[in-house]
């Protein structure tokens, strides 16, 4: 396993919250919230990586909505990042920016890292 970290941008701003989801081929091999300051934070395989985005769940204001769309639209996050006291909830408010669609697709997305060994930086722009 790596330890991915970094921000993800929308037009070079920090994303203010949503989801970055990792698959190795076609089976999605981790999904984790993006902090209303953009970071994240994401222990994933090594390997080459696709990645996809979704922040629609962001529109919901109440975290318990937040995970049951999530979970509903197959996009869960580790259970870890669900406690109240986790980083993932109380780093900077969220908030909806709407992104194009194409980023929710890791096929359509174009964001690609590969994961080694350790601790590593990777922003991602969504241009």
């Amino acid at each position: 396993m790596g330890v991915v970290e970094g921000r993800v941008l929308f037009q070079s701003m920090p994303l203010p919250g949503g989801t970055i989801h990792f698959f190795q081929g076609q089976e999605k091999v981790g999904s984790f919230m993006i902090r209303g300051d953009g970071t994240y934070a994401a222990e994933v395989p090594l390997g080459p990586v696709t990645v996809a985005v979704e922040n629609v769940s962001v529109k919901y204001q109440d975290r318990d909505a937040i995970l049951k769309v999530m979970k509903e639209s197959g996009f869960d996050v580790d259970p870890k990042q669900r406690r109240p006291e986790s980083p993932a909830n109380i780093a900077a408010k969220m908030s909806y920016v709407e992104i194009p669609e194409r980023f929710r697709h890791h096929e359509k997305s174009g964001l690609e890292h590969v994961v080694m060994r350790g601790r590593q930086v990777r922003d991602f722009d969504l241009k």
